[in-house]
């Protein structure tokens, strides 16, 4: 079941595992139930020199999420970096695109989105 208003959702017929030229289907699948098996949050550090297919990965990866129904935000540094602040432009993406996904998160969401208007 794929959330099909979500911010990229071109990317999810193009961004597949099956598609994927340099076959990291299994690496896909190994990391989406690596995530699914997390309750307790952590940090995931995708390093790799230029040119090595990581936004590639990461555009598979996130299309993979949300089509199993995966509230999934992706935040693109090159096409958000207007801020001196980039704890505003993870807390600005976060709210966009998860109010894009679920339009009926309630009033919380919105005293927390009035916090972020200001900066």
């Amino acid at each position: 079941m794929a959330i099909s208003n979500c911010k990229y959702s071109d990317w999810l017929q193009e961004y597949t595992f099956d598609n994927c030229k340099l076959n990291r289907k299994e690496y896909g699948e190994f990391l989406t139930n690596y995530i699914k098996g997390e309750h307790d949050g952590f940090v995931l550090n995708l390093n790799g020199a230029w040119g090595t297919g990581k936004t590639e990965f990461l555009r598979r990866l996130y299309s993979h999420l949300i089509c199993e129904g995966h509230p999934t935000v992706y935040i693109d540094a090159w096409e958000s970096d207007f801020s001196e602040i980039p704890l505003s432009v993870v807390a600005s993406e976060l709210i966009n695109q998860l109010s894009t996904i679920n339009q009926n998160i309630g009033g919380e969401f919105d005293k927390v989105s009035g916090i972020w208007e200001r900066y």
